[in-house]
């Protein structure tokens, strides 16, 4: 199963990439079989590494404030609704591989983790797979050692012994995804019990092997040593023709015999890879198929996410004028109050002390000496909040004024 999309602390699994690495379901020992040809030494998956869920985001960015600028709040909540669009999409793929994994297997796999009113909403696929694999179905003992045996293959002169010791690095790989061991040594030993049962190598061959160096007799080197002698020996059988430079009737008989043998080998090598070719293509339209749907799940969910980022927008901007239209109102309400004869006069009235301190602050701050305050009570006019920098007196808010605006420090 392909796992469509994944958040992980790996370098190599980027948050909201889709159709990505199956990140949330490999182990170690999986990344390494798979990925082993672009692997970078040192980014090799840590055998304490867990998958790392990402979670629900908040409809806004948090880091967004009153003293944020126009331009980074714009740059920010763009940044924010991708980011949230990365997490609609993780969410709607696991939906999917949940409904998936509930069909594949009987509703007993599934009793302990499933909860009556709320399915698997609490629980990851990532969860849901790690129970299959160590509750319900893991390997009996039994098991385990059957497959050990299957993975002791034989060699015989059908294959080309690189590829033998390749497909015992596989089985190795293998048995080690469920938890059966079988080590470098043992997996020497099997291979060693094979080359002496094949008669290719002399009893030299051997006995210079055996006589390396214990620190040396690694997997690497013996593969190398016996790979460099297969190869010496199947040149000279193809440049010399025999050893002898005759042979005999009898040799001449076997050979026809054995090119016969040969050739139904080969018949039934093309009517399995015929078969095996046709099952991979099979195979392979479904997966396409498959693909395919999930891609327009996906573009379909996109659209719904759209749709509601424009109706939140367009309530956004309702709100914003709304509170705009209140501002301009409590200005002109707050500049004016009832005096008690029928006329009119400032709530904010100032003494001419504070008219002077006023002042004398407000040429200060133009000259540079003394630096505008953002928040709490004007010190300039005493009319209002946020500070000297919002001040009307002040030219640079000039744009800011009303129709009736007048200094308070005349």
């Amino acid at each position: 199963m392909k796992y469509a999309e994944a958040k992980t602390t790996h370098l190599d699994f980027p948050y909201g990439r889709r159709f990505g690495f199956a990140a949330a379901i490999l182990t170690p020992a999986q990344y390494l079989q798979k990925h082993n040809a672009a692997c970078i030494v040192g980014e090799e998956l840590d055998d304490a590494w867990v998958f790392d869920a990402p979670e629900k985001l908040s409809p806004t960015d948090p880091a967004i404030d009153g003293a944020t600028t126009d331009a980074e709040r714009r740059e920010w909540t763009a940044n924010w609704n991708e980011q949230i669009s990365e997490f609609d999409r993780f969410d709607a793929h696991e939906i999917v591989f949940k409904d998936k994994l509930y069909e594949a297997y009987d509703l007993s796999y599934w009793v302990t983790i499933r909860c009556d009113l709320l399915g698997f909403s609490a629980v990851s696929v990532y969860e849901m797979l790690d129970h299959l694999l160590s509750q319900c179905l893991a390997l009996t003992d039994t098991e385990k050692e059957a497959m050990l045996e299957e993975a002791k293959i034989p060699w015989n002169q059908d294959m080309q012994l690189e590829t033998f010791f390749q497909q015992l690095d596989k089985n190795q790989l293998k048995l080690a995804e469920d938890g059966v061991e079988w080590t470098n040594g043992q997996k020497i030993t099997h291979a060693m019990a094979q080359l002496y049962a094949s008669n290719v190598y002399d009893e030299r061959d051997m006995r210079v092997w055996e006589q390396k160096d214990p620190t040396i007799k690694t997997w690497t080197h013996l593969q190398k040593y016996f790979n460099d002698i297969y190869i010496a020996l199947q040149r000279f059988s193809k440049a010399g023709g025999g050893r002898h430079g005759f042979e005999s009737a009898a040799n001449m008989e076997e050979k026809q015999r054995e090119a016969e043998r040969e050739t139904e080998r080969e018949a039934e090598r093309d009517a399995y890879l015929s078969a095996q070719l046709n099952a991979v293509s099979e195979a392979a339209t479904a997966d396409k198929e498959h693909i395919q749907q999930m891609s327009n799940f996906s573009d379909e969910m996109l659209a719904i996410v759209k749709d509601q980022q424009a109706t939140i927008k367009s309530l956004q901007r309702q709100n914003e004028e709304l509170v705009k239209q209140m501002g301009r109102l409590t200005d002109k309400l707050g500049s004016k109050t009832d005096t008690g004869g029928g006329g009119t006069a400032r709530s904010n009235a100032r003494t001419d002390s504070q008219k002077a301190a006023g002042l004398v602050l407000k040429k200060a701050i133009e000259a540079g000496t003394k630096p505008h305050t953002t928040s709490g009570n004007c010190d300039v006019c005493g009319r209002h909040g946020g500070g000297t920098k919002a001040c009307m007196e002040f030219e640079e808010n000039k744009e800011k004024r009303k129709d009736w605006w007048k200094s308070i420090l005349a």
